[in-house]
């Protein structure tokens, strides 16, 4: 299944994207992440994406090239796009389009404190800031139905 718009278009991850996804493992900065404080290996990586451990997990695509993902678990959202794609608003453009598929009450963002982009990026979608942990901070959206 592909969602579409003018901007991203949103593929379900299937086995085929595997690869794709373990390479943009490899990009992340440890330092600044809150889920992945270690790389895992290919075979456990493989195992989690064949587990289909979110609600609902997609790539995201622009002009037909996996440029990013983004996920929904329960109210919890994750996303990452390539280096060389962030700063465009590829994922506000993803998230919007998940929003519109995937209706929640509300949605939640666990941040690092020091993921100044990551902040920008919430707080861009009207993302408040929830509760501060000491390894995390939690920011939350209601998801007001008119």
């Amino acid at each position: 299944m592909t969602e579409s718009n003018d901007f991203v278009q949103l593929k379900i991850v299937s086995d085929e994207d595997i690869e794709f996804l373990y390479e943009m493992l490899q990009e992340r900065d440890d330092t600044v992440n809150v889920n992945h404080k270690s790389l895992p290996t290919f075979e456990e990586h493989e195992k989690f994406v064949k587990m289909n451990s979110y609600d609902v997990w997609y790539i995201i695509l622009k002009d037909s090239q996996k440029i990013g993902h983004i996920n929904l678990d329960g109210f919890e959202i994750g996303w990452f796009i390539k280096k060389k794609y962030q700063r465009f608003g590829f994922v506000v453009e993803a998230f919007k389009k998940l929003k519109q598929t995937h209706h929640r009450s509300k949605y939640q963002g666990k941040i690092n404190p020091i993921n100044i982009s990551a902040k920008i990026f919430l707080e861009k979608l009207n993302f408040k800031l929830k509760k501060e942990y000491s390894d995390y901070h939690l920011y939350e959206l209601e998801n007001i139905l008119k």
